[in-house]
């Protein structure tokens, strides 16, 4: 059972053999990840190792990352608010001139 007969049933349409492949592969991941974080556990509670902290990103998603676009979707949504306020501002003001120059050619 290994990923080159996986793929071989992918393409050959046998998704009921490739599904146990699967299955396989992804608990024997599982029991991996288990077994690493056990034994990191029993190394801080017997051995005293200092607790790493835990921010909840993956692995290889870096804090810098996440705060950068975070720091983007503000700088687009102060932009779009403060744009439109200047648009609607500056069509009441043209709107005002071209009442204006109406007025003047009605009066001559």
């Amino acid at each position: 059972m290994d990923l080159t007969t996986f793929i071989q049933n992918v393409n050959g349409k046998d998704f009921a053999k490739a599904q146990v492949i699967f299955d396989d592969m992804m608990n024997a991941k599982v029991t991996n990840a288990l077994d690493k974080e056990k034994v990191k556990l029993a190394g801080q509670i017997f051995n005293g190792d200092p607790e790493e902290k835990d921010d909840g990103l993956p692995s290889d998603v870096e804090p810098e990352e996440i705060a950068d676009t975070e720091e983007e979707d503000n700088e687009d949504e102060g932009t779009s608010d403060g744009s439109d306020s200047e648009e609607e501002s500056g069509e009441e003001e043209s709107e005002s001139e071209d009442e204006v120059e109406d007025e003047k050619v009605q009066a001559a």
